[in-house]
């Protein structure tokens, strides 16, 4: 389990209480949480843009449907499966282009994962690119 995911209940419990018009203005001590948003979206968008780009044996693509064939609308989902595991997240569909990736009808993997499984998924993709060197 990663172990930098510490107290999210908690955190969740006081971002939930705030007004919709504070939550603009959290943020993680230095960020805002727009920002780290900002910084998921494109750092992702890149990762896969380039892992698409230079790996056959990883699945990368982008969809409208999830694995039941179901529409999240004004979303898209990004799925990158590797090794028997997934790393998958939902984005607004305003972002579709900056993933040039394969679209798919719908998605072939699970894309309800939990955020402590992608960040252990994640970790894990590291892991096997690191030691590939």
């Amino acid at each position: 389990m990663v172990m930098w995911i510490a107290n999210t209940k908690r955190i969740q419990e006081l971002i939930d209480n705030c007004l919709d018009e504070d939550k603009k203005d959290l943020n993680a001590g230095y960020y805002s949480f727009d920002e780290l948003y900002a910084y998921k979206l494109l750092s992702q968008a890149l990762l896969f843009n380039l892992l698409s780009q230079r790996c056959d044996e990883i699945s990368i693509y982008k969809t409208k449907l999830n694995q039941h064939k179901e529409e999240y609308p004004g979303w898209f989902i990004v799925i990158l499966a590797f090794s028997g595991k997934v790393i998958s997240n939902h984005f607004p569909i305003e972002y579709w282009e900056l993933f040039n990736i394969n679209q798919t009808p719908f998605a072939h993997h699970k894309d309800d994962l939990s955020t402590p499984e992608v960040l252990d998924n994640l970790y894990l993709l590291l892991l096997e690119e690191i030691q590939s060197y």
